[in-house]
């Protein structure tokens, strides 16, 4: 995770990191979480390290049996003033920035994400750190 600058976020931020998959031989359908991570973060840049579950294929609903091909993407918000919602002020994925924003193979390569401020005016909506 990055920012144009470093930049310090204070002892409260915390980040929630999910990992979504979906089938991508199948139209219009919904994603499936496989995984969150959940962390502090005191400033930008940052690392999280995350893996796919084995059992991804299996967990992702619908999926087309034999012809499945997974496609993967991850959504990241940063409640920096730790009051356990995202609102004007917190920090998300730009995905206009992202050195991806879907991806149908997993690797070990490195995938970086800038961050940016939510607009004025966005509203707040609630996020669990368990």
């Amino acid at each position: 995770m990055r920012s144009d600058q470093p930049l310090s976020l204070g002892a409260a931020a915390k980040a929630r990191i999910s990992l979504w998959a979906y089938d991508s031989t199948i139209a219009d359908q919904a994603d499936t979480l496989l995984a969150v991570a959940n962390t502090s973060v005191n400033a930008l840049p940052s690392a999280v390290s995350m893996s796919v579950p084995d059992d991804a294929e299996g967990r992702v609903t619908p999926n087309s049996g034999a012809s499945t091909r997974l496609c993967y993407y991850v959504s990241v918000v940063i409640d920096v003033d730790g009051d356990g919602q995202i609102c004007p002020g917190d920090l998300r994925v730009d995905y206009d920035r992202a050195s991806f924003r879907q991806t149908c193979t997993i690797d070990e390569m490195e995938k970086v994400f800038f961050m940016k401020l939510l607009a004025a005016g966005e509203a707040c909506r609630p996020v669990a750190f368990h």
